[in-house]
C-alpha cells in the first residue's frame, strides 16, 4: 500500500499518517489468521532490533 503512495503525489506525512493507522488493522489480521507469516514477521522484527543494537555499538573505526 505505502509503495503505491510513491507514484501518487502525497505528502511524506499523510504517508506516515497511512502507516501508523493502517498498522493496528495489520496486526489484528495477523493475530486472527494465524499463519507461518506471522512467524516470519516477529522473527524479522527481532532481527532488525538486533541490528540496531548492535550499529549503535560500533565504532567509525572498526
Amino acid at each position: 500500500m505505502v509503495n503505491f503512495l510513491v507514484f501518487v503525489d502525497v505528502e511524506e506525512k499523510w504517508k506516515r499518517v497511512l502507516g501508523f493507522v493502517i498498522f493496528p488493522f495489520i496486526v489484528s489480521y495477523s493475530l486472527l489468521n494465524l499463519t507461518p507469516d506471522l512467524l516470519f514477521v516477529g522473527i524479522l522484527f527481532a532481527l532488525i532490533i538486533e541490528l540496531i543494537r548492535w550499529l549503535d555499538k560500533q565504532t567509525d573505526g572498526s
